[in-house]
This record gives structure tokens, C-alpha cells and sequence, in this order.
């Protein structure tokens, strides 16, 4: 079965999908993530808490399937990763 429909790609979409396409090994932290994507940190009640607990689930993945990504005092994570991670809003 064959679908012929697709997403009308905004401007917006294909910067960020060229942001990942460009260089996908790309190491990002969670907060550095959500800063570039722009994504609502303003509506996270403990914008620390979260990205930590995001980055613990994160390294658990990572170690699970043998996903390189720095261990740092602010881990960061490959940004094809991430945006598996976090499915993009629409």
C-alpha cells in the first residue's frame, strides 16, 4: 500500500531538519538541545531536574546500544539522538 501524502515542509521544519541532516554526530547536552531548538523551556516546572533526568535516560540508551557520547559534568549526546529523543513539536 503506498501513501502519496506527505508534511508540507515550513521553513521552520527544514532548518531544523538541516541542523541534524548537516552533521548528525553532532554532540549536544539536553540544555544546550533545548535552547537551540527552541524548545519551551519556560514551560518546564524544574528545567534542571528535567534535563537531568532526560540525560540519565539518555546514558542508560547510549550504554544499552553502544551510542557514543561525551561524559562530561554536562554529558552530551549525538543530535540524531535527541531527536529521537524528543519527537520534534509540530
Amino acid at each position: 500500500m503506498h501513501h502519496n501524502h506527505h508534511h508540507r515542509l515550513s521553513s521552520n521544519t527544514l532548518a531544523t531538519g538541516l541542523k541534524v541532516a548537516r552533521d548528525p554526530m553532532r554532540l549536544l547536552s539536553v540544555a544546550d538541545y533545548w535552547i537551540e531548538f527552541d524548545e519551551p523551556t519556560d514551560l518546564l516546572h524544574d528545567p534542571r531536574a528535567t534535563f537531568e533526568q532526560d540525560a540519565a535516560h539518555l546514558i542508560a540508551a547510549c550504554e544499552l546500544h553502544g551510542i557514543a557520547y561525551r561524559q562530561d559534568d554536562e554529558p552530551a549526546f549525538p543530535i540524531w539522538l535527541l531527536r529521537e529523543f524528543y519527537p520534534s513539536n509540530p
